[in-house]
């Protein structure tokens, strides 16, 4: 039961494709708070997606390695403790990625 105290849902030996080449993450978020982990996916190649700190405080940040790292963060606050609705995307293709907030 997630009461908000120190819950997550860990997937283990989840196939995934290499190099890291699409990915869609989204989730309804309600946080009060800055530096979260929202979702992340860890192996030589990487992503995260979470709530920023220091100079990215309460927007939504997105961190991806594959042939780079390559960092990105929102312009909107989400630290707000109301409920935001979050997506984040990747396409090594076209070498895009996008934030998402409520839209």
């Amino acid at each position: 039961m997630f009461d908000g105290v120190d819950d997550y849902i860990a997937v283990n030996g989840l196939e995934y494709s290499s190099p890291l080449e699409e990915v869609t993450v989204c989730a309804w978020v309600k946080s009060d708070k800055s530096q979260q982990v929202i979702a992340s996916w860890d192996r030589s190649e990487y992503w995260r997606f979470g709530i920023g700190s220091d100079g990215e405080a309460g927007t939504v940040t997105w961190n991806t390695r594959a042939s780079t790292i390559d960092d990105m963060s929102g312009s909107s606050r989400v630290d707000d403790g109301r409920w935001h609705h979050l997506c984040v995307s990747y396409d090594s293709g076209s070498s895009e990625k996008r934030i998402y907030v409520d839209g």
